[in-house]
């Protein structure tokens, strides 16, 4: 079987997601951590009394900002010297204030007879709190979702969820690979390249198999993570400047879609669905030649957002309208052929 490191890399084009997650990977394993992010009382007390761990995963009734979770899986592990030992794990079914919408309904499988005489999220809402209240870490594929809704929830019943420390698998796997566009992210895909074996009866979008999962994939791709170099030194590197910038969707295939700036660099896209940075090919400089963080942290503050992947749920008004450019220019060009 190939593996997602067996992939070929003659076509690639390198992308920047951001060094937080590496940085993040030191204070979960702090004894891995390189000497510039060394934090020896941290490392100590990894290795004496362990840190706890909270993997989670939800379904929920959209991704909107009115979305809400009806399903949720969480196992809390302390890890000590890098073993895992599991502690405890949750997993709730949540009536939703409205009908459970088809589209949700056909990726989670999950309807509104399945919901009808769960609880509701007020009523469930103290055993959740409970569940992650000693979490060090939490932990999930694709993180930046997974913590948004929770902590819409938390909002919602009049409390805080702020984890230490944030840790995204998918990104491990984004930071570790460096394939074509089309190269899909789900957990699915992404268990199949690191050889988790899967058979017809896998159930990914439940969300304790996902959960399940997630924990597996993490394990994999440990050894490759701890093999990265650590961050580079950031600061004698080049910050492009936004002059401006355009939504743009490819007309064969809708799910590419990138934010484009047009810098003193060249142009930067951001894209929507990988939530990471690349630079073009006509660029006059290449990516390890450029300040990327600081163009993040410019990039968010340019559109007003509060975090850099907050890009790809905001805006949406413009990402539509990029969405109907590129299908009003597919069928025209149908129509000539």
């Amino acid at each position: 079987m190939k593996t997602i490191f067996d992939l070929p890399k003659k076509s690639a084009k390198k992308r920047f997601s951001g060094y937080g997650n590496r940085k993040r990977y030191y204070k979960l394993f702090p004894e891995k951590a390189p000497p510039e992010y060394y934090d020896p009382v941290l490392a100590e007390k990894a290795k004496t009394e362990g840190l706890v761990f909270g993997f989670c995963d939800t379904e929920t009734t959209g991704v909107g900002p009115d979305a809400v979770i009806v399903s949720l899986a969480g196992k809390k592990c302390l890890v000590r010297n890098g073993e895992f030992i599991l502690l405890e794990e949750i997993y709730v079914m949540i009536k939703p204030p409205f009908p459970m919408p088809e589209e949700a309904s056909r990726k989670n499988h999950i309807t509104d007879e399945m919901l009808a005489n769960c609880p509701s999220e007020a009523e469930v809402f103290p055993r959740i709190r409970d569940f992650f209240a000693d979490c060090y870490a939490f932990i999930a594929y694709n993180t930046p979702f997974d913590y948004r809704m929770l902590d819409a929830m938390y909002m919602r019943n009049g409390a805080e969820f702020r984890p230490e420390v944030k840790f995204d698998v998918m990104k491990m796997a984004v930071d570790l690979i460096t394939v074509n566009q089309s190269f899909k992210k789900n957990l699915e895909t992404i268990a199949g390249y690191v050889g988790i074996e899967q058979s017809e009866d896998d159930e990914f979008h439940n969300a304790m198999f996902d959960i399940e999962t997630t924990i597996k994939v993490m394990e994999a791709l440990m050894p490759y993570y701890d093999r990265l170099p650590p961050p580079p030194n950031e600061s004698n590197l080049i910050v492009p400047e936004i002059r401006t910038h355009y939504f743009w969707t490819c007309p064969q295939k809708e799910t590419r879609q990138w934010c484009v700036y047009i810098t003193s660099c060249g142009k930067i896209h951001y894209d929507r669905f990988d939530r990471s940075l690349s630079v073009d090919d006509d660029a006059l400089y290449q990516i390890d030649e450029l300040n990327m963080t600081k163009f993040a942290e410019k990039v968010r503050r340019y559109h007003g957002l509060s975090r850099l992947e907050d890009l790809t749920f905001n805006l949406t008004e413009e990402w539509d309208k990029s969405k109907a450019r590129a299908k009003a220019k597919k069928e025209k060009t149908e129509t000539f052929y």
